[in-house]
């Protein structure tokens, strides 16, 4: 009943056709009608996505789209870049990219078991023998320069006991 205005029509293949490359489709539109009610202007358009085909687009940004660029409110600016992102293709692939490289990284084999081994190594207290007594030659000395009396007793000591006359007689 609406002659004169655009009205769109969908179709949907019966069969589904694999083809390799570019092909060529053919359609025949039979229009058993008188020959005044008979298509005008009529496009086809071809596409492999499923589901619903907006062919349309939303009043709201039709009106967006009408106004110049310059004189765009917020909200019709907003209207027109959720609509891109809601239907580009290329932006959800590179959206999808994005996320999947901002995921962390698994922690690699090799590195894990290297920490794990320093780890190991930094818990264990064996202590070197010759560290030890080393530290301990250290303690005794350190104590022994504050007692110079004892120090000075010692030396004479160590005099006496190796001179020739005392080894001699002993």
């Amino acid at each position: 009943p609406q002659v004169g205005k655009n009205q769109p029509a969908i179709f949907e293949i019966g069969q589904v056709t694999e083809t390799k490359g570019e092909a060529i489709l053919r359609f025949t539109l039979r229009q058993p009608f008188d020959n005044v009610h008979t298509l005008g202007k009529f496009r086809l358009s071809v596409t492999n996505k499923k589901g619903p085909l907006p062919f349309a687009l939303p009043e709201p940004l039709k009106k967006a789209l009408a106004t110049a660029k310059d004189q765009r409110n917020k909200a019709q600016n907003d209207a027109i870049t959720k609509y891109y992102r809601d239907n580009d293709p290329g932006l959800k692939t590179l959206e999808q990219q994005l996320t999947a490289a901002r995921k962390p990284l698994s922690v690699d084999p090799g590195l894990k078991k290297r920490r794990d081994h320093l780890d190991a190594l930094e818990k264990l207290s064996v202590v070197d023998p010759l560290h030890q007594r080393l530290r301990s030659d250290l303690e005794l000395s350190t104590k022994q320069l504050s007692q110079k009396r004892l120090t000075g007793a010692q030396d004479l000591a160590w005099a006496l006991i190796n001179t020739p006359a005392f080894l001699f007689n002993h």
